[in-house]
């Protein structure tokens, strides 16, 4: 199995490539069988693993948690049954290389994993980090078009309607190197990994009461598939848009390179038209100089033949 590793290649410059891991194992007890969790995580038990290497040996059991949430999901939306107890997980599961690299790049990785009491199974997972970010220009902000925050969004979702939130964050303290280790927004939370069979918001509120009792953070963010939006609004969330913007000189060059091409293509264009029209006038013109000739072959012949 493979996982992304981030350094610098040959000429010097940052990469991302693929890497192999050691092989895991798949869980010995089939993820159909895994029991909802009830709530307040009545028998259940609520752990706290203490380094990236406990939960990397739990990968596989993570992968398959989520293809079964979905699974469940998805038999839920065909009977036309309430879901009670909300979980957030997306109908499209996580995938196994996403799972991988965030397990392997995320630092710092802290969260909690709830099993059942009786048999140890996995139920749900949830896994925090430092929100981060490569780009020297990402800008919070809620109120231009490139934020991505549709008409539709804003008429049914929650949003940042005034900016505020957006000033905020942007507002906050970061430091780090784009090309490096990246830029580490070090008061914002990232929720990184969630899935769950019934647990996902308890773990969820469970993390932010934890970090609203500490001093370290003083924002979650996270990215929520369109189906997941209302189980995050649910918990206090509201959407905040977010852009990479390049230099506004390094924008200003390429649309005058792009206006120049565009202006070249149009004078080429019309260059091949009129040459067009011009060789069509001139099979329109053939075809008249012969029909005339015609004609007087035929009045000449009608003629000799009345004479």
């Amino acid at each position: 199995m493979g996982g992304c590793y981030t350094g610098r290649n040959a000429d010097g410059n940052m990469d991302a490539r693929r890497r192999l891991f050691d092989e895991v194992r798949e869980p010995v007890y089939p993820m159909s069988k895994v029991p909802l969790a009830r709530k307040y995580l009545e028998g259940s038990v609520l752990l706290k693993p203490p380094s990236r290497e406990s939960w990397w040996c739990c990968l596989t059991e993570m992968l398959l948690l989520c293809n079964e949430a979905a699974n469940r999901q998805a038999s839920k939306n065909m009977t036309g049954k309430k879901k009670d107890n909300a979980d957030g997980v997306q109908s499209k599961p996580l995938g196994l290389e996403y799972i991988a690299d965030r397990l392997d790049t995320d630092d710092p990785i802290f969260g909690y994993m709830v099993r059942s009491e009786k048999e140890g199974w996995l139920q749900g997972f949830l896994t925090m980090t430092t929100f981060t970010t490569w780009h020297d220009d990402f800008i919070w902000n809620s109120l231009v078009r490139e934020a991505g925050i549709s008409d539709d969004d804003k008429r049914v979702h929650k949003w940042d309607f005034d900016g505020s939130l957006a000033k905020a964050l942007q507002e906050c303290e970061r430091k780090g190197d784009a090309n490096n280790e990246g830029i580490v927004w070090n008061r914002v939370a990232e929720v990184s990994l969630l899935g769950a069979c019934g647990c996902g918001g308890q773990l969820l509120r469970l993390m932010i009461e934890e970090l609203e009792a500490g001093d370290d953070y003083d924002f979650v963010v996270l990215q929520a598939t369109d189906n997941a939006i209302g189980f995050y609004e649910n918990l206090g969330f509201v959407r905040v848009g977010a852009i990479a913007r390049p230099a506004l000189e390094l924008m200003a060059q390429q649309a005058a390179e792009a206006q120049a091409r565009a202006e070249r293509r149009a004078k080429e264009n019309e260059a091949k038209r009129a040459a067009r029209r011009e060789e069509k006038e001139r099979e329109d013109v053939r075809p008249d100089l012969q029909a005339q000739q015609g004609e007087g072959l035929k009045w000449r012949d009608v003629c000799r033949r009345v004479v």
